[in-house]
C-alpha cells in the first residue's frame, strides 16, 4: 500500500470496508442472488472484483463450523470476547450499542 496514490489507498480502503459489510448475514440472500445471476466474471470490471472479494470474505466468515471443533470453539470463543469488546467501548463512549452484540 506504500506505493499508492491517495486515490488509489482511497479506492482499497473502500473495497476493503465494502466486503467487511458483506458479511452482514441480513445482506446474505442477496449476496448469493447477485452471485448465482454471474456467468462469468471479467477481469476489468471492478464491480467483478468487488463481488468476489466480498464472497470470498463472506466464505470466510461462515466457515468456523466446519472447522474440527476445538479449533471452531477457540475462533468463537474470541469472536464472543471481541463483540463483548466492542459494547464496552461503545458504551464508554457513549454510542449506541450495536444491537446483535
Amino acid at each position: 500500500l506504500e506505493g499508492l496514490s491517495r486515490d488509489d489507498l482511497r479506492g482499497v480502503r473502500a473495497s476493503v470496508i465494502a466486503a467487511i459489510l458483506s458479511t452482514d448475514m441480513s445482506k446474505h440472500f442477496e449476496h448469493m442472488s447477485k452471485l448465482r445471476q454471474k456467468e462469468s466474471f471479467q477481469e476489468e470490471q471492478q464491480a467483478d472484483h468487488q463481488l468476489l472479494m466480498d464472497t470470498i470474505v463472506h466464505a470466510s466468515d461462515l466457515c468456523n463450523p466446519t472447522m474440527p471443533q476445538p479449533m471452531s470453539r477457540q475462533w468463537a470463543e474470541l469472536v464472543a470476547r471481541e463483540f463483548t469488546m466492542q459494547v464496552q467501548r461503545e458504551r464508554k463512549l457513549g454510542l449506541p450499542v450495536t444491537t446483535f452484540m
